[in-house]
């Protein structure tokens, strides 16, 4: 009915990777939950949700908790948050008068790197291990893309950063250790790894597998 699975409309997709393996991935903290009381911690968890169990903080609020001294530390991932997002005066007096600690990782020295403690220079895609797919939905293959060259001077692969973080700070949920290991933990109801598939002719698998017993795909028509 109205623009649902209609010709220009909103499609109704076959269920791939990304429902049952794959939607936990922006990029590292979906589908690993911590313990009940931490995540009800999460700024806008109980206001909005549907957003909270996406993993995804409510910024504005979370902006305002650094204003109120609730938030001391900030980690900006590849995010010039001054410009992209709206407040920018309030942003910036923020950043630099209410924060204990900020690092910022990114490729380009922006405006809000400017204002961070430590700036990381992050990895290049060609640089990194990826699974890569379909942009958007319905999404019917994963393919390996391997580094091409090892990473500059001391750029870093953000997840490698995620881990060690908390790793460090005594917070390590993850079932992995490496971003291998992370690479392999994506795959695993597929039944095969990073490295195989890789190794695979076109380094690429495409769904979906209706042959196959897995969960994200089984009994599907």
């Amino acid at each position: 009915c109205g623009n649902v699975d209609v010709p220009g409309g909103n499609l109704l997709y076959y269920r791939t990777y990304r429902d049952a393996l794959f939607w936990h991935i922006y990029d590292m903290d979906k589908g690993i939950m911590g313990p009940a009381a931490v995540e009800a911690k999460r700024i806008g968890a109980k206001e909005y949700p549907f957003m909270h169990k996406g993993r995804v903080c409510d910024i504005p609020g979370t902006i305002r908790a650094m204003g109120r001294g609730e938030v001391r530390g900030l980690w900006c991932v590849c995010d010039n948050l001054i410009v992209a997002e709206i407040g920018n005066r309030e942003i910036w007096d923020v950043m630099k008068n209410k924060l204990d600690f900020t690092f910022v990782s990114d490729f380009f020295m922006t405006p809000t790197a400017e204002l961070a403690d430590i700036v990381l220079p992050a990895a290049f895609y060609q640089e990194i291990d990826l699974l890569a797919g379909a942009f958007g939905y319905p999404s019917n293959y994963i393919i390996a893309t391997p580094k091409l060259v090892e990473p500059l001077g001391k750029c870093k692969d953000d997840r490698e950063v995620a881990i060690e973080l908390a790793r460090r700070m005594g917070m390590d949920v993850t079932p992995w250790h490496s971003v291998k290991d992370w690479l392999d933990w994506r795959l695993k109801y597929l039944g095969i790894t990073y490295d195989e598939l890789y190794q695979k002719v076109g380094s690429r698998i495409t769904l979906p597998l209706m042959s196959l017993d897995i969960p994200c795909i089984t009994g599907l028509t």
